[in-house]
């Protein structure tokens, strides 16, 4: 990650010493990454808001979609774990991630549906369709 630069600990710890309010570097730098990342989510949000229904990120793999499907069968896993699982599968099968799958793992995904009449997951993040899930087969519909 980093480290913090020598002059500028000292000053804090030296701040501290004679402050009322001591400044807490664990606090600002959990602060400063808090607000990193959600810069990083709002702007993966606002690029998925202006993606139209035709041109939205689409996955086909038989074996991963087949995989997500039966999470659905699944009553003990919610939406969150469903998007967990599918990280995971990406990381373990993809070792060097394109943009697109680096951007399907780091999604803000709140909820996971499955359109059993498109035959597709869809992975949405505040109400906004980030991407979609198909069997191979399916690909030339979309």
């Amino acid at each position: 990650m980093g480290e913090i630069p020598r002059v500028m600990h000292e000053k804090i710890i030296l701040y501290n010493k004679i402050s009322d309010r001591p400044l807490n570097i664990s606090k600002a730098i959990e602060l400063c990454i808090t607000r990193s990342v959600k810069r990083i989510d709002d702007e993966l949000l606002e690029e998925a808001s202006r993606i139209e229904d035709n041109t939205v990120m689409v996955l086909a793999s038989d074996e991963i979609y087949e995989e997500i499907k039966d999470d659905f069968g699944d009553k003990e896993l919610n939406s969150i774990d469903i998007h967990k699982h599918f990280r995971e599968i990406l990381i373990r099968k993809y070792s060097q991630p394109n943009d697109i799958i680096i951007k399907m793992v780091i999604y803000p995904i709140d909820d996971v549906k499955y359109d059993e009449s498109a035959q597709q997951v869809v992975f949405y993040a505040k109400g906004i369709r980030c991407f979609s899930l198909l069997p191979s087969n399916h690909w030339n519909k979309y």
